[in-house]
């Protein structure tokens, strides 16, 4: 369904497309991502890697291996680790839920579906808005611009006295905590 610059499809049409806009990414690709699984980051993490060695960012926000239940996280943990080796920046974020995926300024992905997981074929619906304006939007509600500081920096990213990765915030000025 296409109206104007609004595209509403369902999961089987979903990754055609989503792989399209991974080709057009000019800077970045930020995916909000709950779950992951093996068979769907095998299928990805050859376009991630070469989208990154033409020099474009992707980051991923996930729900931390302490969500996961005892017999997930092996899997979970080679799924994250499968990503950070050809350089995609991953950020943990506790309880999260969100299904989100944007693409430089000007393209949001949002719906039911968790982009870096799948579990077959349940229904799940994607609506794809090109618009800067609503970006913009979307990318500020999300802390977008808090986030990207915070990977950058050293201070931020990893906690003074244990060393570990911080996780993200939730807070009406984003950041991570």
């Amino acid at each position: 369904l296409e109206i104007g610059d609004l595209f509403v499809c369902q999961e089987s049409e979903y990754y055609d497309y989503f792989l399209e806009d991974i080709h057009s990414i000019e800077n970045r690709l930020i995916i909000f991502s709950p779950f992951m699984t093996e068979n769907r980051i095998g299928q990805l993490v050859s376009e991630f890697n070469d989208t990154i060695k033409k020099g474009k960012e992707i980051i991923v926000i996930t729900r931390p291996l302490s969500d996961r239940g005892k017999g997930e996280a092996t899997h979970y943990k080679k799924c994250e680790e499968e990503l950070i080796n050809i350089g995609v920046k991953l950020i943990h974020k506790k309880g999260m839920h969100e299904k989100l995926v944007i693409i430089d300024d000007s393209v949001v992905w949002t719906g039911s579906l968790n982009t870096l997981s799948f579990a077959g074929n349940t229904g799940e619906v994607m609506t794809r808005v090109h618009d800067e304006k609503y970006t913009k939007g979307m990318t500020d509600m999300y802390g977008i611009p808090n986030i990207e500081k915070a990977i950058d920096s050293r201070y931020e990213f990893s906690c003074p006295i244990c060393h570990s990765q911080m996780n993200l915030g939730e807070s009406d000025k984003g950041g991570l905590y």
